[in-house]
């Protein structure tokens, strides 16, 4: 009986484990993991929408200002070119009048003295503004306002206008575009 004796205190023994219980525990602890996977999963999927939708947002973002500096820049080329016609106007009115030593040279002055004054007047209400107090329209960039109120008040009127110059725009960096 000696040799069975340790046999049966394992046996009698509570700090033995038993098999069937510790196949219950293991059962319950992966319900839990199933059920903690299954209440991670939306939390993870929620993530990897928004970063997705950060992506894109990135994208869209850098996208439009690849626009907005094309945009900008063919203004900026089209408004040089306006400029460069304009003195070449200019100087050649100046080139006539000194060559025939007319008597007009005062009203070239004067054309020039106003076409000068235009570069600062409202489109709207039309009163010469200092060229600090001048804000030019975020669509076409060629209309001028003194005021956020003469921009509404024109709006109507200039809103064509101001299509068809972004339009001219456009097609001008397409043309560009092709020759580049």
């Amino acid at each position: 009986m000696s040799d069975m004796q340790p046999v049966l205190e394992i046996l009698n023994d509570k700090a033995a484990p038993d098999p069937l219980d510790e196949n219950a525990r293991l059962h319950r602890d992966l319900e839990s993991l199933r059920s903690r996977y299954q209440e991670l999963l939306p939390v993870v999927a929620e993530r990897d929408i928004l970063q997705q939708q950060v992506r894109i947002a990135h994208e869209t973002a850098a996208q439009n200002l690849a626009r907005q500096i094309a945009h900008e820049t063919a203004a900026r080329n089209l408004a040089r070119q306006e400029v460069l016609r304009a003195k070449q106007h200019h100087l050649g009115l100046f080139d006539f009048y000194q060559r025939n030593s007319c008597d007009c040279l005062e009203s070239a002055f004067k054309e020039l003295k106003t076409t000068a004054q235009r570069t600062n007047r409202c489109w709207h209400c039309e009163k010469d503004k200092p060229i600090k107090q001048i804000k030019e329209c975020l669509g076409c960039k060629s209309a001028l306002y003194c005021s956020r109120e003469c921009q509404l008040a024109d709006y109507t009127e200039h809103k064509q206008k101001c299509n068809r110059i972004q339009e001219q725009l456009k097609d001008e960096m397409s043309t560009a575009e092709c020759v580049d």
